[in-house]
């Protein structure tokens, strides 16, 4: 019991790399949920959430490029 207590108390250690690659699945996640609730029709879900899908992460990424290029001129 003790042991499964510790799994909730004790962090994990997730890498740059792994942290990256977990962002992919909650992406999609967000755009599958958000076009079935927009979408009239159910065919056009996968597209539709695919589109999005891949606007959220290019969208996210230079964001993150943006701000690491601030960053970069402020130090």
């Amino acid at each position: 019991m003790i042991e499964l207590l510790a799994a909730f108390t004790t962090p994990i250690e997730i890498s740059t790399w792994m942290r990256t690659l977990l962002f992919f699945p909650l992406a999609f996640t967000i755009a599958v949920v958000y076009k079935t609730l927009r979408t009239q029709h159910l065919k056009d879900i996968p597209l539709s959430a695919a589109v999005l899908w891949i606007t959220i992460i290019a969208g996210m990424y230079a964001v993150a490029t943006g701000l690491w290029i601030v960053f970069q001129i402020m130090i």
